[in-house]
């Protein structure tokens, strides 16, 4: 099962619109996986990993897996252009990545310090070393900008069930039990 609460700001303890949701969440006993995602370049003035190390340590003893996602791509172009045009990459969102990046490094320490805690780089998946694409093989996956459409969600849901960087046993564990579905 799959439930999306969307707010402004991110969802942090100290996020009043996310206030009645965290304790249904930490002790429904069927809930075991969590992700977290947000525009998180968006959350400017806001100490990130602080703000999530609460969150984490709210959930520590309900033995629920927690994943922050990074964001996905903004682009410069719009996919009912670059179909017209033929060229899908961008390099902007590489750049984004490589100027604004610094919450995801701070993600990846949050995943080191917490055993429960998986840091997901979206930028993996759509980027190569220079530029990021709309498409995949002339297949857009975004219906704007920054927002993926029904093929981007499943090509990213696909590419995050397969990750192969963890080395975390609930990871490929996690990975096991959904792929039996």
């Amino acid at each position: 099962n799959v439930a999306y609460y969307t707010r402004s700001m991110g969802p942090f303890l100290s996020n009043m619109h996310f206030s009645g949701l965290w304790k249904p969440l930490r002790e429904n006993k069927e809930i075991k996986h969590i992700v977290f995602t947000s525009f998180w370049i968006s959350n400017s003035g806001i100490n990130i990993s602080d703000e999530m190390s609460r969150l984490i340590k709210y959930f520590e003893k309900s033995n629920k897996q927690i994943y922050l996602m990074q964001d996905v791509p903004s682009f410069e172009k719009y996919p009912n252009v670059c179909l017209r045009w033929g060229d899908c990459s961008d390099p902007t969102p590489r750049s984004i990545y490589n100027s604004s990046n610094s919450y995801f490094i701070e993600f990846e320490a949050l995943s080191v310090k917490f055993k429960n805690v998986f840091a997901i780089k979206i930028e993996d998946i759509f980027c190569n070393e220079f530029t990021c694409n709309l498409d995949i093989n002339g297949e857009v996956l975004f219906s704007d900008r920054n927002h993926l459409n029904v093929d981007g969600s499943k090509y990213l849901g696909l590419n995050f069930l397969n990750k192969k960087n963890s080395t975390k046993e609930g990871m490929y564990e996690w990975i096991s039990n959904i792929s039996s579905y």
